[in-house]
């Protein structure tokens, strides 16, 4: 017993020890999808970062990237615990801005988080002038809470 502990703590201490701690840098991106009537697409982005604060550079190295959608009548940047402390471990995360009304399209916000999902891969992979080029690995994830969760699953 007393040795599978040892291996735990040894194990939780290097993992801890090992983990990077980035800057956060914030950013604010309205992208247009000209599949959907050049809807507007708006993004607060938390990456990790060059230095901490608004609009500075993405951080050297390639990222793995989460799209959290906020739930009904919150606003985005309500979300820092996840937002702010994935952003520090080494993931962008991106938090679409659109569909906070009071009578909220699910069907729309699921396809915002599809169109931000190939987005920023697409960016990543093409646009020498986006501030996540070359940056983003081309997996990621998309979650949410309440009304983001429910939009989760229609995007799926």
């Amino acid at each position: 017993m007393l040795r599978y502990v040892i291996t735990l703590f040894v194990t939780g201490l290097s993992i801890a020890l090992s983990a990077q701690v980035f800057p956060v840098g914030t950013r604010t991106i309205t992208w247009t999808d000209p599949a959907r009537s050049n809807r507007s697409v708006g993004v607060l982005f938390y990456y990790p970062a060059v230095s901490a604060g608004s609009n500075t550079s993405v951080a050297n190295g390639t990222f793995p990237f989460v799209i959290l959608g906020h739930g009904f009548q919150i606003n985005a940047s309500s979300y820092p615990a996840y937002s702010d402390t994935l952003a520090k471990l080494g993931y962008i995360v991106a938090l679409p801005t659109t569909e906070g009304s009071l009578s909220p399209s699910h069907s729309n916000y699921a396809q915002d988080f599809i169109f931000i999902y190939d987005k920023l891969i697409q960016e990543s992979a093409s646009n020498a002038a986006s501030p996540f080029y070359q940056k983003v690995v081309s997996k990621g994830a998309i979650g949410g809470h309440s009304m983001g969760g429910g939009a989760t699953v229609l995007s799926a």
